[in-house]
């Protein structure tokens, strides 16, 4: 048990540092074009870059994992995550910012795919329902604070410091590691990259992965489309849709909770469906405030109220998605854990790119992502049902 919560703690404290090595920064980002004279288009590299040397991590760290071993990996990550903040703190030109915040990305191989192998590994169904909600508490509490901590840094001392921090932590967390020293779960297997593509054609790992995707896509929709509604559509200030944004962020936190708090009492699919209610409950909330003449402060607060109300059900679905993505898995669980990470990051970009016009599509998105996120589930469900006569299980 004690080793299980040290596992844990380490796989959370990993997370938290890859986020808020984005979080950290955002705010840094006027500053970083100030000093080193650049214009904004120059400074966002910083932040695409380092979202693509995540993408290239996730897509190597699985297969790798499932080779030489999930802790290896872990520990290579956290030491190279350590090194390339060390690099980006000091840096002395924009150039060796942007090089080194993309090595930063493909370093953090300790998060992601990793980290929920090793869930799948360490702990039977229920404990890992658990542990994914404690899991995702971590990542929604990082955009909640992560911002305001990069803010400081950057009011009160330099964004340097945000990649000293970052440093430092990781050092921390590597040397903890090491003097803990958890068992291997998994031998290495050879051929890991064919199991990769083996798990991109499975249909039980994919009707699990798709709904991953699918809430994503709604909440980048809202991140991506959200300033542009509350300031020019509502007419507010900026700095209410960033309050509205930290505020809704509790939602995640809240869904994980319940999820943790209710696993050991309720089937997984149970927990999938008041997700899914949660999420339709919250776009067709978005959808009457835009549609019904609440005033502008009103819609506001039925915007918020309806994110808030999706953000519980992403919580809940969070926790439990991936489980049953990998709950069929034998072999290359390394493998199969990176399709479903890989749906995390496809469901963001995708929501970017398809950002609504207004708060209308907004809403009538948020409920067309809760209705195939339901299908899949439903099919997911009937096909682990049919594993289990299959299998002689009642």
């Amino acid at each position: 048990m004690a080793l299980e919560r040290v596992c844990i703690g380490l796989l959370i404290a990993s997370t938290v540092l890859t986020m808020m090595a984005t979080d950290f920064h955002v705010p840094s980002l006027p500053g970083i074009a100030a000093e080193f004279r650049a214009d904004a288009g120059a400074v966002a590299l910083t932040m695409s870059l380092n979202l693509l040397g995540f993408l290239l991590g996730q897509v190597v760290a699985g297969p790798l994992s499932d080779f030489i071993g999930r802790w290896r990996v872990f520990q290579i990550g956290v030491a190279g995550f350590a090194i390339s903040s060390g690099i980006c703190a000091v840096a002395a030109s924009l150039d060796a910012l942007i090089l080194f915040r993309a090595v930063q990305g493909f370093a953090s191989l300790c998060g992601g795919a990793v980290a929920l192998a090793l869930i799948n590994d360490l702990f039977d169904d229920k404990k890992r329902v658990r542990a994914m909600s404690l899991y995702g508490i971590a990542g929604s509490v990082s955009p909640i604070v992560g911002p305001g901590i990069g803010g400081l840094f950057e009011h009160f001392l330099s964004w340097r410091f945000g990649f000293v921090t970052l440093s430092a932590c990781a050092a921390t967390l590597l040397a903890v590691a090491m003097i803990a020293r958890p068992a291997e779960p998994s031998r290495g297997q050879p051929s890991s990259f064919n199991g990769m593509f083996a798990a991109a054609r499975d249909v039980r790992t994919i009707v699990f992965a798709l709904p991953c995707l699918l809430v994503m896509a709604g909440v980048f929709a809202f991140l991506t489309s959200g300033p542009f509604i509350v300031v020019n559509s509502l007419n507010r200030p900026a700095l209410e849709f960033a309050m509205l944004a930290s505020a809704v962020a509790t939602g995640v936190l809240l869904g994980s909770w319940i999820t943790g708090r209710t696993a050991h009492l309720r089937a997984p699919f149970l927990i999938c469906a008041w997700g899914v209610g949660a999420l339709a409950a919250g776009g067709l909330i978005v959808v009457l405030g835009f549609s019904l003449d609440f005033g502008s402060g009103g819609t506001l607060l039925m915007l918020g109220t309806g994110i808030f109300t999706f953000n519980i059900g992403e919580g809940m679905l969070f926790a439990t998605l991936p489980t049953l993505a990998l709950s069929h898995v034998e072999r290359n669980k390394g493998s199969a854990a990176t399709i479903v990470s890989l749906s995390f990051l496809a469901g963001a970009m995708c929501g970017a790119l398809a950002a609504p016009a207004n708060g209308l599509q907004l809403g009538l998105q948020l409920l067309g992502c809760a209705s195939l996120s339901g299908i899949c589930i439903l099919a997911g469900r009937q096909m682990h049902l049919a594993r289990k006569v299959d299998d002689g299980q009642p």
